[in-house]
């Protein structure tokens, strides 16, 4: 059991994770009654995405056209249960 930098309580491990709202284009009706004005409310739907770090390695790749070559890592992160201090990090 992993304990919390801060307070000393106990941790949770997790994923962190982004939730973008995206609203949809144009009426519920897909402007079935264009003339008489009916407006219904726009949908909206959420999408969930992991974080990710990208670090360049000081490696350079490819054979007409050099470039850094990247890594991508999941973040990861802890939440103490007392304190609610949450701290990201990356697991190789």
């Amino acid at each position: 059991m992993a304990e919390c930098s801060r307070c000393g309580g106990e941790v949770r491990e997790g994923l962190a994770f982004i939730t973008i709202n995206v609203p949809s284009g144009g009426s519920m009706m897909g402007g079935m009654f264009p003339s008489q004005g009916m407006n219904m409310p726009q949908m909206e739907s959420s999408r969930d995405a992991q974080l990710r770090w990208r670090e360049k390695t000081g490696k350079e790749v490819g054979w007409v056209f050099k470039s850094q070559e990247e890594k991508t890592l999941n973040i990861k992160g802890r939440r103490c249960l007392d304190c609610g201090y949450i701290e990201f990090y990356v697991d190789e």
